[in-house]
């Protein structure tokens, strides 16, 4: 009997611990409406309870979707108790105002929460992470509505507009400056199109501002305005107006479609119509599109000509040069720098052979050089051969020459060469 007492308090036991390891938060998700008008805020609402407290604030998650705005209103998370199986748990409950910005179907998927609370066995801080189910939201517009574009619902909607600066006809320089106001109750002021559109008129240079949005949530309800303005700068003599600006909305008191309007602006400029020499017509444009086009083509097909032009051109250079005395310079110079002294005879030689005339001391300074290199290589005394060398260059650069007056481009000698004196070097 004793044994069987026994085995059914540790029954009761095991079974109680096993209902304790398994109690976890409680989570709810609802939303106040299944469908709204697109700009409509509706609650979606999330509950979690625990059976004991919280000992940290819980994550909850943004429900950032497309096309939605999320809002957490003033006071959002509240803390709540409610009854669980006849037993009192505390939580907290967080408010979400969404609204859809169109038409068409939304999911918040499910998600997740972070939630910190007092274990009920030892009172110690515990973490779960608590699923929250999937909602769905439908943006649906009101019948009558359907052909808004942009669909615009709100409980009230004004349009102002003030005119600032000269009045028309305008003067070159004077400057008119045009502000639009639209205020919204009922909806975000995000949901207000925008009210100037880009325009043209003649004679007036225009300068738009940045738009301004101003958005106000009082006591749960939504409003806030739309600013823009433009600034209109007579130059030219010219004519138009600045156009009428017109929002057409649904009001949601009514369950009618209403237009606000505000009248066009006057913008005549009493002056000289600007010259049209300094505007080139579609015409013009063309033609000039036209020749441009045929000069890349004529230019396209002398490309060949005009290449081969520029490589005989740089051919004939090069012949002229390798028949020249100065090409024979070059190269006795180079040899002077690699210590050759064949190579610096050589040079010496096609000097001698193309120059019309040397003149007589420059001429005495390469020679003297080249028996003081001599001297230096050969001698009894080795002299100082980098210094010999040194020298050689430097009378090498000095020589005078008189160059013939054209050089083949072949680098064939003159039909009739003419005698020189004696211009060798050795």
């Amino acid at each position: 009997m004793i044994r069987v007492l026994a085995l059914i308090f540790a029954f009761c036991v095991a079974t109680g611990l096993a209902a304790q390891e398994t109690v976890r938060p409680e989570v709810r998700v609802e939303l106040s409406e299944s469908e709204t008008i697109p700009g409509q805020a509706v609650d979606l609402r999330v509950t979690i309870l625990v059976p004991t407290w919280m000992t940290q604030p819980v994550v909850f998650p943004s429900f950032e979707l497309i096309n939605m705005i999320v809002r957490l209103p003033d006071r959002a998370t509240t803390p709540v108790t409610e009854q669980v199986g006849g037993v009192a748990w505390s939580g907290v409950s967080r408010r979400y105002q969404v609204s859809p910005m169109v038409p068409g179907r939304f999911v918040f998927p499910e998600q997740e929460a972070l939630v910190t609370w007092a274990d009920p066995e030892t009172n110690q801080p515990r973490e779960d992470r608590v699923t929250i189910s999937s909602v769905e939201l439908l943006g649906k517009v009101p019948a009558g509505a359907e052909g808004l574009d942009p669909f615009l619902a709100a409980t009230g909607l004004t349009l102002t507009q003030t005119i600032e600066g000269a009045e028309a006809p305008l003067l070159p320089g004077d400057s008119v400056t045009r502000k639009l106001v639209a205020k919204v109750e009922g909806t975000s002021p995000v949901f207000l199109p925008p009210l100037l559109k880009p325009e043209q008129i003649e004679g007036v240079s225009i300068y738009p501002s940045e738009p301004v949005l101003e958005e106000k949530v009082q006591r749960g309800e939504i409003s806030g305005s739309r600013t823009e303005s433009v600034t209109y700068l007579a130059q030219s003599g010219g004519g138009g107006q600045a156009d009428a600006v017109s929002i057409q909305w649904f009001n949601l008191d009514t369950g009618k479609i209403e237009t606000a309007v505000v009248d066009a602006v006057p913008l005549a400029v009493d002056a000289p119509f600007a010259s049209d020499r300094s505007r080139l017509s579609p015409q013009i444009l063309v033609l000039l599109g036209g020749g441009a086009l045929v000069l890349i083509a004529v230019l396209l097909l002398l490309r060949r000509v005009i290449c081969r032009r520029v490589v005989e051109w740089q051919a004939v250079r090069r012949a002229r040069y390798m028949a020249s005395s100065r090409f024979g310079r070059d190269k006795a110079l180079a040899a002077c720098k690699g210590r050759d002294l064949a190579g610096v005879m050589a040079g010496l030689d096609l000097i001698t052979a193309r120059a019309v005339t040397i003149d007589a001391t420059s001429q005495a300074r390469v020679r003297n050089a080249l028996t003081a290199l001599g001297a230096a290589t050969y001698g009894d005394g080795a002299g100082d051969q980098n210094a010999a060398w040194g020298a050689l260059e430097q009378a090498i650069r000095g020589l005078k020459i008189d160059m013939p007056a054209k050089t083949r481009a072949d680098g064939l000698a003159p039909l009739n060469p003419v005698q020189h004196d004696n211009k060798s070097f050795s």
